[in-house]
């Protein structure tokens, strides 16, 4: 239900997209902050729907993030700056580092509450169960890779703000969950 309450109060528009085949990169969705309440989700990449709902959340979460931020940086690095990233082939703008940790922790605390949620009575199948499992553990791990990166570079890290709402996420992935990378 808190999903769903948030979804109702940050998203206007789902778009659901079919590529033409003519983009070299493939995606599962996307948002953006010029388009800032809508997100596209590729309808040939969401199968299953812990995949959608993956999705659904992530890119919630970058809205959320674009109205957390919107008047002030994220991270003291200017665009150009990129870095390896924990969670694509390709380097990113450490903006785009900081914005994969605070999904990446988003997207674990929306598994947990549906494990948690299953642990109530809700009705999740054992295989649906371990599978969420999984993309949870996958979530906290990119969350520290990326927070790893982040915070290798302090000359174009988290400005003051980024650093409150980063720390906020560690704490919370700190105290729930005991994934931490090698």
């Amino acid at each position: 239900p808190e999903i769903a309450g948030e979804l109702d109060l940050l998203i206007r528009d789902i778009v659901l997209a079919k590529p033409d085949g003519t983009n070299l990169i493939n995606y599962s969705g996307a948002s953006s902050f010029g388009v800032w309440g809508a997100m596209t989700i590729n309808a040939e990449t969401q199968c299953e729907w812990i995949q959608f709902y993956r999705q659904i959340v992530h890119e919630m979460r970058h809205n959320l993030l674009f109205a957390i931020a919107r008047d002030t940086p994220l991270v003291k690095a200017d665009p150009s700056v990129r870095r390896a990233s924990p969670i694509r082939l390709d380097p990113r703008p450490l903006d785009g580092i900081f914005h994969a940790a605070f999904v990446s922790a988003r997207e674990a605390l929306a598994f947990e509450d549906l494990l948690a949620w299953r642990e109530k009575g809700g009705e999740l199948g054992e295989e649906d169960a371990e599978i969420i499992a999984d993309t949870l553990e996958l979530s906290v791990l990119a969350f520290w890779d990326c927070v790893e990166t982040l915070r290798s570079d302090p000359e174009h890290g988290p400005t003051e703000f980024g650093a409150a709402v980063l720390a906020d996420c560690e704490a919370y992935i700190a105290e729930t969950f005991a994934l931490e990378p090698c």
